[in-house]
C-alpha cells in the first residue's frame, strides 16, 4: 500500500494586525512653524480622520497647549480629493494671523499626507471657521511653514 503525504505550503508568518506609520503635524516651541510627527499605529487606524485627531491629542498634551480646549474634529469627508473638516466651535477661538496660519497648515499638511487629499475646506459646526482671512475658500499643502531641520 502507497501512503498519501499531503503537503501544506509554507505560508511566512504575518501578524495578526498589520502597522502602519501615520503623520501629522504640530507647532514648533516656537510657534513659528510645524513639524512632522510619526507615530505607529494599526494598519485600520491609519485614516485621516484619526490622524487629525492624533494631532489634537498631541497637542493636548503639550506644555503649551496651541489647539483651544474642546475642540474636537466631528467628521471628515472626502469628496474629489477635498477633505471637508468639520471641528467643533471651540476652533474659533484662535485667534491671531500666525496663530490662525500655523492651525490651518498643521491641519492641511496632516491631511494632505494621504494620496486622495489635494485640498481642504474647514468648517466649525457645519459653517467656515470665523478666522481673519477668507475661510471659505479651500486650501492646498503650503509646505512653507514645516521648519527645516538644520544639516
Amino acid at each position: 500500500m502507497h501512503q498519501l503525504f499531503l503537503h501544506r505550503p509554507i505560508r511566512p508568518s504575518v501578524p495578526a494586525k498589520e502597522s502602519s506609520t501615520l503623520v501629522f503635524y504640530r507647532p514648533t516651541d516656537d510657534a513659528l512653524h510645524i513639524l512632522p510627527v510619526s507615530i505607529k499605529v494599526k494598519a485600520e487606524d491609519h485614516t485621516a480622520k484619526n490622524a487629525v485627531e492624533e494631532m489634537i491629542r498631541y497637542d493636548r498634551k503639550a506644555k503649551y497647549p496651541f489647539i483651544p480646549a474642546g475642540t474636537h474634529l466631528k467628521d471628515l469627508s472626502i469628496q474629489d480629493g477635498t477633505a471637508i473638516a468639520n471641528f467643533t466651535g471651540e476652533v474659533n477661538q484662535i485667534k491671531g494671523g500666525t496663530s490662525e496660519s500655523l492651525f490651518i497648515a498643521m491641519t492641511v499638511d496632516t491631511l494632505t499626507e494621504f494620496p486622495n487629499i489635494k485640498r481642504v475646506e474647514f468648517r466649525a459646526e457645519g459653517k467656515p471657521l470665523q478666522f481673519q482671512m477668507d475661510m471659505t475658500k479651500q486650501f492646498m499643502r503650503d509646505e512653507s511653514y514645516i521648519q527645516q531641520t538644520k544639516t
